[in-house]
């Protein structure tokens, strides 16, 4: 069943921790779009119905919500920023969950530059394995 009043999101790095986390989201009937910059990875997650893209950009247009799992700060920022940058197809006031490993004051640096465009970032680095993030549990005592 798809969320038809959810946001649309966009999911930019679909490694082992992003690809599980995009299996939850299109599980929970969420509209999701997705890039990777290896096609495989993409193959690989082909049974979860959600749209292959062919850019950052392509990945963005039109969603609400944009995910980050990218292995550095300067991945994010190309993905974002770069040629065919996501930041640009965000609808207007669209957040920006960036969840890489990366350099916190690039970071910061990246959320000011999404500010300057109209954008939100939520700064939420990821801190489990992947067994975690392919059970999609909430930590616990959280919902």
């Amino acid at each position: 069943m798809e969320h038809t009043e959810s946001p649309r999101i966009a999911f930019l790095g679909l490694g082992v921790m992003g690809s599980a986390m995009l299996r939850n989201l299109a599980a929970q009937g969420y509209a999701v779009s997705g890039y990777d910059v290896v096609p495989a990875a993409m193959e690989r997650l082909a049974d979860t119905g959600f749209r292959r893209a062919a850019t950052p950009l392509d990945a963005a247009r039109g969603c609400d919500v944009a995910i980050t799992m990218l292995p550095t700060s300067s991945h994010v920022r190309d993905a974002l920023f770069g040629a065919d940058g996501a930041a640009a197809g965000l609808n207007p006031g669209a957040l920006v969950i960036e969840m890489s490993t990366g350099d916190a004051v690039e970071t910061d640096r990246i959320a000011a530059d999404l500010a300057a465009l109209g954008l939100r970032c939520l700064d939420a680095p990821v801190g489990r394995t992947p067994r975690e993030a392919a059970q999609g549990k909430a930590l616990p005592g959280q919902q």
